[in-house]
């Protein structure tokens, strides 16, 4: 009997365990006070790539995959990003996909207006897996993160992403 609580015990122990979250360690200082960069904190989530995608591209749910992890690109406005792939990505192939965190280089599309640092950052209606800023929200997209830097072309741009 004492062999079957201590079973029990343990077991309950190392299941209640393992559906404890991770729980986020947010940023550290170093001994001058200087933000510790590898310790910014990041979410990700795995994906299956529906084509090859450069490093920066903002990817939606493809939902004619209909399986919840395939992703593609849309130049659709009101389009809601799912991530952006931080790193190149090879068609038919798991990737990582960043969820939360600064990124230091999101596509960008310069089409509607031009990036101003602090401003949000929708899905780009005019280059697909683009990001792209608006001259005035609109109440079909959902922003998608923030802009840390001005741009004024075209190219890759520094973002904060909260999806």
């Amino acid at each position: 009997m004492k062999l079957l609580i201590l079973l029990a015990s343990i077991f309950t122990a190392t299941a209640s365990h393992a559906m404890i979250s991770p729980v986020g360690r947010s940023t550290a200082l170093d001994y001058a006070g200087a933000v510790i960069t590898s310790t910014v904190e990041k979410h990700f989530i795995n994906v299956k790539a529906g084509a090859s995608y450069a490093a920066g591209t903002a990817v939606v749910l493809d939902l004619t995959a209909d399986d919840g992890a395939t992703v593609t690109t849309s130049a659709s406005a009101g389009q809601s990003p799912l991530c952006i792939v931080p790193v190149a990505c090879t068609s038919g192939k798991i990737c990582k996909c960043q969820k939360y965190g600064l990124l230091d280089a999101a596509l960008f599309d310069s089409t509607n207006a031009n990036a101003v640092a602090g401003s949000r950052w929708y899905m780009s209606s005019t280059n697909a897996g683009y990001l792209s800023a608006r001259a005035t929200s609109l109440a079909t997209e959902v922003a998608g993160g923030i802009f840390y830097d001005a741009a004024t072309a075209s190219g890759s741009v520094q973002v904060f992403i909260n999806l």
